[in-house]
């Protein structure tokens, strides 16, 4: 049984993968003491993405081009593990940060968000401004309490994110618009955290460490302007009766002492290395 996915979403990242930035997550996922394994979704790469990948994660998915939020929720149905863990190809949070996310599961949480705060550390004063915007939208028109819901960095319980992916509107799988290039979709982070708290999931922010990774591929100012429409979607969609009926914090915790009264605890904290 595997205890541990880690899911990246790739587009035209071959010179990472040749960087070696790969080889670090196989080493942190061979140093876990329960069983693991490493996929990397492929968002239609026209480069040697592919090849590069299949030399060192267990599992390559091609798939056509059609975004980031696409290419994750491909990684995360082709997995098994009874946790995902979510990554972006240029570790700007060190994978070895996992642990503090797995640590969180371990105490309950079904999600667990890597948190950067407030800050951006040299990042450019641009995009902490627009990331900055993004954040406050989300709790002005949606109530989410969350210092950070961009961070690529999120590990679920990987029943509970099969669910949460069923019940997304604005980036449903099927959803026909034309994407371009190595979009960051900040508005399927947030469409996630709005439903999973819609259902009482337990959703804890965890501190982590990040750098800003320079990137050529990804326009701080077109992708604050998508995230911008997607959360004015999101707010209408919500408006619309689309998404499942909140539930109050108190049935919320019921629903939770109900599930989890009986449940077995996942292999990723019941393992046991054999001698």
């Amino acid at each position: 049984m595997i205890a541990l996915s880690v899911v990246i979403p790739a587009y035209n990242e071959g010179s990472a993968i040749e960087a070696g930035v790969l080889e670090v997550v196989r080493a942190w996922l061979e140093a876990r003491p329960f069983p693991t394994e490493l996929i990397v979704a492929d968002d239609g790469s026209t480069d040697d993405t592919v090849p590069l990948a299949l030399h060192t994660a267990d599992v390559v998915l091609e798939l056509p081009h059609s975004g980031k939020a696409a290419a994750l929720c491909a990684g995360v149905r082709a997995a098994h593990g009874e946790v995902v863990l979510r990554s972006d190809m240029d570790l700007a949070t060190p994978i070895e940060d996992g642990s503090l996310l797995l640590e969180a599961n371990r105490a309950g949480a079904d999600v667990a968000i890597g948190s950067r705060g407030m800050t951006r550390p040299g990042a450019p004063p641009q995009r902490y401004v627009l990331s900055l915007g993004q954040m406050l939208l989300s709790r002005l028109l949606l109530g989410l309490p969350f210092s950070d819901t961009q961070c690529g960095f999120k590990a679920w319980r990987r029943e509970e994110l099969l669910t949460v992916l069923e019940q997304l509107v604005v980036y449903a799988p099927d959803r026909p618009d034309a994407v371009e290039g190595a979009g960051v979709t900040s508005g399927f982070d947030v469409e996630c955290l709005l439903v999973a708290r819609r259902l009482g999931l337990d959703i804890r922010e965890i501190p982590v460490s990040w750098k800003h990774m320079p990137s050529r591929r990804v326009r701080p100012v077109r992708e604050a302007w998508r995230g911008t429409r997607d959360l004015f979607r999101i707010v209408a969609a919500r408006q619309a009766g689309l998404y499942p009926p909140a539930r109050t914090e108190s049935s919320a915790w019921l629903r939770r002492l109900d599930v989890y009264r009986d449940r077995k605890p996942t292999a990723a904290e019941t393992w046991v290395a054999p001698k």
